[in-house]
């Protein structure tokens, strides 16, 4: 009898330190729990910061180029233009070739205006959809003879995020514009595919001169490439560049969820 009261005792009290253990380890199992969670927060926020950054970085470049648009193109074209009139306006005799060159110059100004005004606000982009949108962006361009654009937009779902659809909207457009002014390209291509049911793939290319993205030469189409590249950031996005003196070719994919 007292042996089986002893075996009691032994047993509870193994009982309760196995349930003691049970009850520290999902503490501390918790505990590890939670601490994993905080840090996966804190990687997260750590990560949303850091997109923050590089979008404003990416902002400030794109208002630091348009101010120089603005200041050494149009400001001077507009400077050019009032010296020209004043002229005109000092003098008894009307030259009628200066003013055909003033009223030339106002064209020009106004479609650099226009220009640059759609590409800061499509505001066709809501409106007509972002395929419409494109469209008429790559006939303003093929307008000028300068390069001959085609673009083509395969499945593509306008019901899809609208910040996603501006963001593509601006990456293209950034693409062409570097194509435009540095690539000196004769022929340039833009697909907007849907190659399965959760990505997009954009592939822009061009039969231009290449450029090395770290080059000096290169500066404004590196801050055009950095752009890029923030705002895929942003939507955990991809790209892929291939360039030499034959042409350029860039692959980027988005995530649509």
């Amino acid at each position: 009898m007292e042996s089986l009261t002893i075996f009691y005792f032994i047993g509870t009290f193994f009982s309760f330190l196995l349930v003691g253990f049970i009850i520290y380890y999902v503490v501390l199992h918790q505990k590890k729990v939670s601490e994993y969670n905080l840090q996966l927060k804190q990687q997260e926020l750590n990560k949303q910061q850091a997109l923050l950054i590089a979008l404003t970085e990416g902002e400030e470049k794109e208002r630091k180029r348009l101010a120089e648009e603005l200041h050494d193109g149009i400001g001077a074209k507009l400077s050019g233009l009032n010296m020209s009139l004043e002229y005109l306006y000092n003098q008894s005799i009307t030259d009628v070739n200066l003013l055909k060159q003033v009223s030339q110059g106002i064209s020009e100004t106004i479609d650099e205006i226009r220009e640059i005004s759609q590409n800061l606000i499509p505001s066709s982009l809501f409106s007509k959809g972002l395929n419409k949108s494109m469209e008429e962006y790559v006939q303003h361009l093929n307008n000028k003879g300068l390069c001959k654009y085609s673009l083509y937009i395969e499945n593509f779902d306008e019901t899809i995020n609208q910040e996603l659809q501006f963001a593509l909207y601006r990456i293209i457009s950034e693409l062409l514009n570097n194509i435009k002014k540095h690539a000196f390209a004769t022929e340039a291509s833009v697909q907007v595919l849907l190659n399965d049911e959760s990505k997009l793939l954009l592939i822009a290319e061009d039969n231009g001169k290449g450029f090395e993205n770290a080059t000096e030469n290169n500066a404004k189409t590196g801050i055009g490439l950095h752009n890029i590249k923030s705002r895929l950031s942003a939507f955990n996005g991809t790209i892929n560049i291939d360039s030499s003196t034959n042409g350029t070719t860039i692959i980027i994919e988005l995530p649509l969820t």
